[in-house]
Formats: structure tokens, C-alpha cells, sequence
């Protein structure tokens, strides 16, 4: 056995090939009698089997640890400091790459060069064990046209060892594999609800909390199980709090119609049911509250304070005794307890003696529940500036943690005693606490600075502290942290629990394939509280093993199993006949009739009409007015790329430039999924076609310009890009504040090329717009029967944009409704009626809808021939004669159309040259100017000539 550490193993240069983790499409040879093979075929040949596998491995197993890859202590009490052996197994890494270990392998930890530099500080660190896959080049061979033999540059390998390397990660970011250890709680993070920071669990390692993106949500977590429980409340969440059996939990939701004051709701943690009140038609409520309190709540033990529910406006706790049916009694008790108004950081000891909250000033509370009294907490120091708390017991001693963020500190306060018992220093501001109670209990610490979230723990058993290095803990204004034993922490995603039942994990599918972008290592195990130079045992640990200086091997956490075929099917089988259920009995006789049950409450209203569901509420053109050309054509060629144009928005009125015109702006922050964009969001042009079809006029002989009763027979829909811009925004015509805004971009090559010539989309609306106006100028209708200028016509698909939830699907309750109901949206105007969400927003009380607008484009009487005639050149047509404009001359005849008589009759073309035209015309019509030039031979003065003259299109 070797030690190793990076690199190919089984001893091999470590010069490694780069490994492809993304799928292309497969590609392989195709064989015939003849074909010459040479390198390049070879290699597509070996790629096509190797691709196809590795898509195999992913797509169809997944990836991680098959079998074996057991990370165990050195069979020498003297190594075991420094050393770990890894035996033999397989494992597919996330790229789908197959990893063989074939012998037992020695790696030797201590002496990494990362474990030595970060270790060094005094503080306890996360290890994990990784393999990685490699490639080495191997076995140097001379190269075929060198004859002098092997060296730098004229050898190459003759193989490549498909081998692997080991590396140790020190302090990794906490990932989404929780293993299986214990769950005591939470820290919760959302940008849509209130009901965030920590959530205690019951014993069995449940937690109760309210979905981060969606606060009419409430979910009971069972990472044990991988199972998730999903509810729907009555109205939007405020507070939460699980009873410590784990039995039930707690929830204070907003008023529920016709109510008017804030109710406490009761449910079973086991199937999500909600708990009726004692007396059948109550509702729990709070005295004095509105839609706009603010609360915290806690559990006790204590039959007597079963819950504990804060009003922090108010400055009022109230005190809910327990009951055995429905957990708490339908009323709190006569009179709450006065506390400082705002208090922060809610939280109650285990048995509900005591309550602790973060008054002003930043004074502490201590709540003495039995009593109703409230004091200061003795003990603080006074620079301290609390921000959170969370009571604890070690071993008999009453104890705080009071975190103070702008110190960078945790404060460790003796309550019995009144004095400090120890200060934590940590990396970064504190922002939660949670704290286990014990002999050796420990606090987990959910800190924030800059955007970055990092967790850190601290063993409690002795003081001062062991505190571990920070990790990082994720990213994202809405994420779940576990609390786990032992000063472990793990991210949680929803998507990784079945909901309901187990089918739910076959759907994942749909949404994803899985794998990774990069290769990436496998962990092996993780060796958690390292402190150089601890020995690295294995499992399972003991009280002493901290003071021993022991570190035990998890081969669970971090350890992503990837279960076999073999595995698979023994366990299905343990699942059929394990406990396998008798035959059923006869039936029995039926019973006699109970009496009736009380009547259960109404149900949480249905996704019917909803008038808070998220709306348009402005939008940055006059919806069925006017606007020119050229504003356009200034606007969106002055806009330098995506990131000015969500600045000019963010600003609102930009004397630089301008607001992008084709912007909505919502109520709240909605979006979709990036690629659908351009499905969802739709400008395109309709433009009524004009042409010289009337009477002639008697004293011209010309023709006037009518309309055919059709638009221009294209289907002239834009292509642009799309700009989500955050809130707060102040839109343009109502003067509210948006959450957010989505803008379509015109690109800068609809006005304008990179030859400094006018682009196509210019030119299609300036002929159109043109080609309406001489129609009108040469045949007089009434104003509603002219032939209209071009519109751009936008539309917007409701249906798929909306809130999101922490996965980033739609919500059902957050989905836009989006109908422009009377085309009002924009107007500085009250619409009133039920719709909610500001001042004339849109909506009809159903998600979705299609939201539809248009404008019309106006061409500039300044533009004439010069912008005529390039428009028209670059559609393979020929430009109209001087003064064609204001004359109202005829349109040219068209090239493949004209006969021979009319083309006798057009000025400057010759007679040879008509003759030329028509019997090339009589073989092929003419595709455009190019084909027309080529097969004429025409030098530059006759293509003037004719392209002048006639229309080749």
C-alpha cells in the first residue's frame, strides 16, 4: 500500500487529460470498404463508445459511491494522526464517469498541503475525503515519423489510464447531502414572509416552517423519512412555533375574511389536519391586531403556557394554556404580559418559565412568564448590541446566547450567576442562533456579510468554547439550513423530499437530468471537529472523544450511495415480504349511527377568483397612441447593451437616452424561466399594404393608391432581447412603486446596419408608413377609412410568469393575471371594484390571461426619397422617381411581371436591353437584383437604370 494524496494513482504520471462533463450530441464512424482510417477515426470511434456509456452511467444510475470506498482508521495506533486507509470499491462521479479503486490505498490526511495551512488556527474544521477521476497519458511510445527514438517532443502515449486521485476538502460549503444524522432544528431565510430565523424540532427530527416562497404554505419537514408534508393555511402566515412532543405546531396567520383580527390556527404535524377549537364556530384570535401586526411564537412544555405568542407592535405577550384535544385552549389566558414594543428575536425556554426578547435600545428582556414581570438581563456587557438570542441549559446552569452583530460576537451569559460566562469571537456579523441543551451541548450560528451566508459552531462542553471555521452555507434570499447534531449543518431542498406519497419523486424528471456542468469528486467520508493532531477513528464516537483528541470517520455524511441493481432488487423484496399484510376478513355487521359531529369550519377558499393575485399596474407606452419613427430609431440605437437598459428603467426619467419604451411593471416581484421569454413576450408589426389600383385620374392619366383589403403578407414578428429589472421602481404614468419591471429590447440592428445603412425593420416600417400616407394624399376617404399607419402590436402570455417558489416553479396563487381589461392599464386612473394590487392594474380575478396593446408608428413627412429609395433597394426593389412622394406617381412595373409593350414605354431603357430582360425572364423568373444582374450582365449604369425603373421583387 502507498500514501497518496493527489494525482493519478497506481503509479502513474500525473499529467492529466482534460475530462468532458457535458453531452454532446453521439456521433460515430460509418464504416465502408476503402475508407481510409487514420487517427482521427479511431479516436470518434473510442469517443462514441465512451459518450454513450457515460450517458448510460448518468441518465440511467445517476452518480456517487457503488460499493466499497470505506474509509477506515490505520491498523497502527501511531499512524493514525497523519493516516487513513481506503479500501477497494467503485463509484460514478456526477459526470458520469466510471472511478475503479482495485486495492486497499493509504491517503494520508495530515500531511495534505490544504489541512496543513488551514488547520493551524486554533479551530475546529469540516474534512471530507474525496475521489476524483482522472486520465493519465501513459506509456510513452516514439511517434511514427521520428526514427532517432523517444524524447520531449517526438514520443507520445500509447495509452490512457482511465485512473483516479484522492483529495481532501478542509471546511467545504455545506452541501445537500444531510446524511443521516440527527436533526434538531433550522434557520429559515425568505424574502417573502416574516416567519424566518430558527425552527426548533420535535424529538423525532421534524420541522415545522412556512415554505420560504409562499406564505399561505406551511410544511412539515422529515429529512429522516426524505419526506415533506404540504398544507395549505387559511391566509398568510406570521409566526410559527412546533409544541415540543412534536405532536402539533402553531401557526398565526393574518385575519381571515370576514375577520378582522389575527388568528392562531392549530394542526397535526402527523397528517397535516387542522385542529378544531373546543367550542365548535370559534376562532382563536388576538385582541387589537390587524393585517399589518407583526408576531414571533414559542412552545413550551409547560401545560400552563403551551404557547406563547408575541405581538411586537404592541408590546403584548399572550400565554395560550394547553388542552388535550385541541392542543390550546380556544382563548389566551385573561390578561398578557407587557413588554417593550418591537421586541426581536422571540424565544422561550424549554419548560416556558422564562421568555426572552430584544427590546430599544437593544436591551435584553427577561420575561419571567409565571410571574408576569419583565427585567433587564444582568450579566451583558455593556457594548454589547443584540440582535439574537437563544436559551440553553448546560448540564445545571441557565444559560444565554446573545449574539451581537456588529461586534462579530456571541455572548455566553450565566443567568443564574448574572455574569459572562464566555465570549465567542466569529468570521462574520451573527444574524440566528440555535442551541442545544445538555452536558455537552453546542450552538450553531447562522452569520451574513456582504451577500454570503456562512455557518459556524460551537462546542459548549467546556468553556471558552472550541469554535469551528466558518462554512459556506448557500446563497439566494430564500433557503432552509438543518441544524444537526454534533455542530453539523446541511442545506435542504424541497425537491429533494417526496411530497405526499412516493410517486412525487418519479415527476422530478421532468424538470431535470441531473449530473453537473464540471467534473467534480465523490465524498468518501467526512471527519467533523477536526483539531490537528486528532486521531482519526472509526465509528461509532464516544462522550470523551473531544478530550481524548479523537475525530471519528462518517462514511454516511457527505456520502452520496448510488444503490445497484443487486441492491435494488433485495430491497424491493425486503419491502414485499417483510410485514407483509394477512388476507382480509369478512366483513363485520354494521354498527348503529353515531351522533352528529359539530360542524367543521369553513374551508380555505379554492383557486377561484383572487384579487390579490400579482398584476400589471403600468407600462411605458400610451397604450393605442402614437409614436414616431425616429424616437424609436433614437431610443433603442442609443441603448448600449442589456445592463443600460435595465439602468435607464431603474432610473426612470433618463435625460441621456431615454426609458425603454416596451416595459411593464408588476406588483411584485414575478419572473419564469429565462429561456421562455421570448414565447411569453411578443412585439410584431401589423401594416395594412397599399397599391396603385384606382381609377386613373383624367388629368394625369396616374393611378391612385388604394388599399387591397389585406395587410403587407409578412409575418413581421421582432425579434429582441428581454430585460428583467428589480424593484423598487416609480412607474412612469401612476406614480407607484413597482417590484419589478420586464422590458423588450429592440436591437440596434432593426434601425440601423454595421455599414451605417438603414436596417430592414427600419425600412419595413418606413415604407409602410409611407406607402399609407401617399395612399391617402391620392385618394381622399374620410378619416376612418384611410389606410392606417403601421402598428406594433405587443403581447404578453400571463400564464407562465409569476411568483416562484424556492424550486423556481410558479406558484398557483402567485401566477400574473394579466388580462388588459378595457385597455386601461396605464391610465393615471382609479379602476376600483375588487381588484387589488394598485391603482388601475390589470386583471379579471383568474391567473393568466394574455395581456394585449398597440401602438401606432409614425414616419416623419421630412423623411422622402433619400429613405424611400435605400428602403426599397434593400428589399430588391426599385426606388420611386424624384417628387414621387409628393406627386403620388404610380408604382414602378415589376421586372417579372412587365410585358413587352409597357416596357417599351418605360423611359431610358433601350430596346436591346428590354429584349435581353425578357428572353432571360422567359427561362426563370428573377430571384432579386443580384440574380437580375448576373444573368443580364448588366454593368453598374443599366442596374441603376433598371432597378430605378422597375420593381425586382
Amino acid at each position: 500500500m502507498k500514501g497518496h494524496t493527489m494525482g493519478c494513482q497506481q503509479d502513474h504520471p500525473d499529467h492529466q487529460t482534460c475530462t468532458e462533463c457535458e453531452f454532446d450530441p453521439f456521433v460515430r464512424n460509418h464504416f465502408f470498404t476503402g475508407k481510409m482510417m487514420g487517427a482521427g477515426e479511431f479516436i470518434t470511434e473510442s469517443r462514441y463508445q465512451a459518450e454513450k456509456m457515460r450517458h448510460h452511467n448518468l441518465r440511467l444510475h445517476g452518480w456517487g459511491v457503488v460499493c466499497g470506498l470505506r474509509v477506515r482508521q490505520h491498523p497502527s495506533p501511531d499512524c493514525r494522526s497523519r493516516y487513513v486507509l481506503v479500501d477497494p470499491g467503485s463509484a460514478l462521479d456526477c459526470c458520469g464517469h466510471e472511478i475503479l479503486v482495485t486495492r486497499q490505498e493509504i491517503l494520508d490526511v495530515g500531511q495534505h498541503p490544504l489541512v496543513k495551512q488551514k488547520t493551524a488556527d486554533g479551530l475546529l474544521h469540516a474534512l471530507q475525503v474525496a475521489l476524483c477521476y482522472r486520465e493519465c497519458p501513459t506509456e510513452e511510445v516514439p511517434v511514427l515519423y521520428d526514427e532517432c527514438g523517444c524524447d520531449d517532443t517526438q514520443c507520445a502515449p500509447n495509452r490512457i489510464l482511465e485512473s483516479f486521485s484522492y483529495d481532501v476538502l478542509v471546511d467545504p460549503p455545506l452541501s445537500f447531502d444531510f446524511g443521516a444524522g440527527a436533526t434538531l432544528g433550522a434557520f429559515v431565510l425568505s424574502d417573502l414572509h416574516g416567519v424566518t430565523g430558527p425552527m426548533r424540532a420535535s424529538a423525532a427530527g421534524k420541522v415545522a416552517l412556512i415554505d420560504p416562497g409562499n406564505a399561505r404554505q406551511a410544511w412539515v419537514l422529515d429529512p429522516a423519512h426524505r419526506s415533506l408534508l404540504g398544507l395549505d393555511l387559511p391566509a398568510p402566515a406570521r409566526a410559527l412555533a412546533m409544541a415540543p412532543d412534536g405532536v402539533r405546531f402553531f401557526v398565526v396567520t393574518d385575519p381571515v375574511a370576514p375577520g378582522t383580527l389575527c388568528e392562531v390556527h392549530v394542526y397535526l404535524t402527523a397528517d397535516g389536519a387542522e385542529v378544531a377549537p373546543l367550542v365548535a364556530g370559534t376562532v382563536r384570535t388576538l385582541p387589537g391586531t390587524t393585517a399589518n401586526s407583526t408576531f414571533a411564537a414559542a412552545a413550551s412544555s409547560a401545560a400552563a403556557r403551551r404557547l406563547l405568542v408575541l405581538d411586537r407592535g404592541a408590546g403584548r405577550l399572550y400565554l395560550w394554556a394547553e388542552d388535550a384535544t385541541a392542543g390550546i385552549q380556544d382563548a389566551a389566558g385573561a390578561a398578557p404580559i407587557a413588554v417593550a414594543v418591537g421586541g426581536q428575536s422571540f424565544s422561550a425556554t424549554g419548560d416556558g418559565a422564562f421568555a426572552f426578547a430584544i427590546g430599544a435600545g437593544g436591551v435584553v428582556q427577561v420575561i419571567d412568564c409565571a410571574a408576569g414581570t419583565v427585567a433587564p438581563l444582568a450579566g451583558l456587557p455593556a457594548s454589547a448590541k443584540p440582535n439574537a438570542l437563544a436559551p440553553f441549559v448546560r448540564g445545571a446552569d441557565a444559560m444565554l446566547a446573545v449574539a451581537s452583530g456588529d461586534e462579530h460576537r456571541v455572548y455566553l451569559v450565566d443567568r443564574g450567576a448574572a455574569t459572562l460566562a464566555a465570549t465567542l469571537d466569529l468570521a462574520h456579523p451573527p444574524v440566528f442562533l440555535h442551541a442545544s441543551s445538555g452536558a455537552a451541548p453546542w450552538l450553531t450560528v447562522y452569520e451574513e456579510e456582504a451577500g454570503h451566508a456562512h455557518v459556524q459552531s460551537a462546542a459548549l462542553a467546556t468553556l471558552p468554547p472550541l469554535v469551528s471555521a466558518p462554512r459556506r452555507a448557500g446563497s439566494g434570499p430564500r433557503r432552509i439550513v438543518l441544524v444537526q447534531a454534533d455542530g453539523q449543518a446541511s442545506l435542504l431542498d424541497p425537491a429533494q423530499l417526496a411530497q405526499g406519497d412516493c410517486a412525487s419523486l418519479l415527476c422530478r424528471q421532468i424538470d431535470d437530468c441531473g449530473g453537473c456542468d464540471t467534473p467534480d469528486c465523490v465524498v468518501l467520508a467526512t471527519l467533523a471537529n477536526y483539531l490537528p493532531p486528532m486521531q482519526m477513528l472509526d465509528l461509532p464516537a464516544q462522550d470523551d472523544d473531544r478530550a481524548k483528541q479523537i475525530t471519528r470517520i462518517d462514511n454516511r455524511r457527505g456520502r452520496r450511495v448510488l444503490a445497484s441493481t443487486a441492491t435494488l432488487q433485495a430491497w424491493l423484496e425486503c419491502l414485499q415480504l417483510k410485514n407483509a399484510p394477512g388476507r382480509d376478513g369478512t366483513n363485520g355487521t354494521n354498527g348503529t349511527n353515531g351522533t352528529d359531529g359539530r360542524p367543521g369550519r369553513d374551508g380555505v377558499d379554492g383557486l377561484g377568483l383572487d384579487a390579490n393575485l400579482p398584476k400589471i399596474i403600468d407600462i411605458g407606452w400610451v397604450h393605442g397612441g402614437m409614436v414616431s419613427l425616429q424616437a424609436l430609431d433614437t431610443l433603442y440605437t442609443g441603448i448600449k447593451d442589456l445592463d443600460d437598459a435595465r439602468r435607464r428603467i431603474a432610473q426612470g426619467a433618463d435625460p441621456r437616452g431615454g426609458v425603454p419604451l416596451f416595459t411593464l411593471y408588476f406588483n411584485r416581484a414575478v419572473t419564469t424561466n429565462p429561456r421562455w421569454w421570448r414565447q411569453i413576450f411578443n412585439l410584431r408589426v401589423e401594416a395594412p399594404l397599399a397599391l396603385p389600383i384606382g381609377a386613373p385620374a383624367p388629368q394625369n392619366n396616374q393611378r391612385p393608391w388604394l388599399s387591397p383589403g389585406f395587410y403587407w403578407p409578412l409575418d413581421f414578428k421582432l425579434y429582441g432581447d428581454i430585460a428583467e429589472v428589480p424593484g423598487p421602481l416609480t412607474t412612469p404614468h401612476t406614480n407607484e412603486q413597482a417590484a419589478c419591471a420586464v422590458s423588450f429590447i429592440l436591437r440596434r440592428e432593426f434601425f440601423v446596419l454595421d455599414n451605417n445603412k438603414r436596417g430592414y425593420g427600419y425600412m419595413y416600417l418606413l415604407l409602410a408608413g409611407l406607402l399609407a400616407r401617399v395612399a391617402n394624399q391620392t385618394h381622399q376617404l374620410p378619416e376612418e377609412q384611410q389606410v392606417e399607419q403601421p402598428q406594433l402590436c405587443i403581447e404578453f402570455k400571463s400564464a407562465f410568469v409569476g411568483v416562484t417558489d424556492a424550486a423556481g416553479r410558479i406558484l398557483q396563487t402567485g401566477v400574473v393575471d394579466g388580462d388588459n381589461i378595457g385597455g386601461r392599464v396605464g391610465l393615471n386612473e382609479a379602476r376600483g371594484g375588487p381588484i387589488l394590487g394598485g391603482l388601475n392594474p390589470s386583471g379579471n380575478l383568474t391567473q393568466g390571461g394574455t395581456f394585449e396593446s398597440w401602438i401606432t408608428v409614425g414616419a416623419s413627412d421630412r423623411l422622402g426619397e433619400a429613405d424611400l429609395t435605400h428602403g426599397l433597394r434593400a428589399f430588391g426593389g426599385a426606388p420611386m422617381a424624384q417628387g414621387f412622394m409628393a406627386a403620388g406617381a404610380a408604382m414602378p412595373p415589376s421586372a417579372n411581371l412587365v410585358s413587352a409593350e409597357q416596357l417599351g414605354a418605360v423611359p431610358g431603357i433601350q430596346a436591346a436591353l428590354a429584349k435581353r430582360l425578357l428572353a432571360e425572364r422567359a427561362r426563370a423568373p428573377f430571384a432579386g437584383v443580384e440574380d437580375l444582374r448576373q444573368r443580364l450582365k448588366l454593368d453598374e449604369r443599366e442596374l441603376t437604370l433598371l432597378t430605378d425603373r422597375l420593381l425586382i421583387i
